[in-house]
């Protein structure tokens, strides 16, 4: 997914439960984007393990440190003996068991199944965050994995939702009232419809049930129940409040002011939405999905006045 987070739509209604949903979001987001995208060598996975010890010890997390200083020798810990050039690459492309301290955490991740599994958690976060280009703490990994664990497996097919993990970090600095979470969760909900096209033909309803974390509308009644009795009168009382017609839309209004939303053209009980594309970007190709979707000749040519009077208007 490039430099973007995947998240999981049952997880978006969690910003109308908890003021820090962000960072539940964000975690859970970099886990499962890691985890989808891995398929790293074992000896890369020893290689970076290798190197954040003796050059960016902050990246492990404290309980890989600790299992190393209580598993290899002081002395092999504190000294790398030119492992390294002076980039901070290894010399050589292939590292190989004759050399010490390679082979040394490679013997450990070899004799140690549990500990190489947790290796490799780490790993995957760290090497995904880095080509986010997010800021590297082996704490922050560390609580990534402890909630990417305990996830439910939602399975490859599930819909989610992709955003940049560092718009959204930006996002919950400058955005810390409720109405900016119930903001995000419409952004995450087109975002979760639109995927990886340009554009999407939807209805309110359908962004609505996404907002509240619901797969499909039939199911949003299911998805307004938390996991506690606080929980569901919080999630109901929110969906009671942001999905009345002037808080909606202002909503809406709000995301296309900040460019965060580029077109939305209501039409025929549907409406045309993208975060990309403004409307003239994407009006021919709306305009076939009508004339496709529209059995009625009427309904076609009004379709065609009616994206002609926007046309001319932006």
């Amino acid at each position: 997914m490039g430099n973007f987070y995947t998240i999981p739509i049952p997880l978006i209604k969690r910003l109308f439960i908890k003021p820090d949903a962000y960072n539940e979001l964000l975690h859970a987001g970099g886990y499962l984007s890691a985890k989808r995208v891995s398929s790293y060598k074992d000896e890369d996975v020893i290689k970076h393990l290798t190197y954040c010890w003796y050059r960016q010890k902050d990246a492990l997390t404290h309980s890989l440190i600790t299992q190393i200083e209580n598993s290899l020798d002081e002395d092999l810990l504190e000294d790398d003996y030119g492992l390294f050039d002076t980039d901070g690459y290894f010399d050589t492309m292939n590292i190989y068991d004759d050399v010490m301290q390679f082979g040394a955490f490679a013997s450990l991740c070899r004799e140690n199944p549990d500990f190489f599994k947790e290796v490799k958690d780490w790993h995957d976060v760290y090497i995904f965050d880095k080509t986010c280009n997010m800021k590297i703490k082996g704490s922050v990994i560390a609580e990534t994995i402890r909630i990417g664990r305990s996830l439910p497996d939602f399975g490859q097919n599930y819909p989610y939702s992709i955003i940049n993990p560092n718009f959204l970090i930006q996002y919950r600095d400058k955005n810390k009232t409720e109405r900016a979470r119930a903001e995000m969760a419409m952004l995450l909900a087109i975002n979760s419809i639109t995927g990886k096209q340009e554009w999407a033909g939807t209805t309110r309803s359908f962004i609505i049930a996404r907002m509240f974390g619901a797969k499909k509308v039939e199911e949003l009644e299911q998805s307004l129940q938390g996991r506690t009795a606080k929980e569901t009168k919080q999630l109901k009382e929110a969906y009671d409040k942001y999905t009345t017609r002037r808080i909606f839309d202002s909503m809406r209004d709000k995301l296309m002011v900040r460019g965060l939303v580029k077109c939305w053209v209501p039409f025929a009980k549907r409406v045309f939405v993208s975060p990309t594309k403004k409307f003239e970007e994407i009006e021919d190709d709306v305009l076939m999905f009508i004339k496709h979707r529209s059995p009625k000749q009427q309904i076609k040519n009004d379709a065609e006045r009616l994206l002609k009077l926007l046309s001319d208007e932006q």
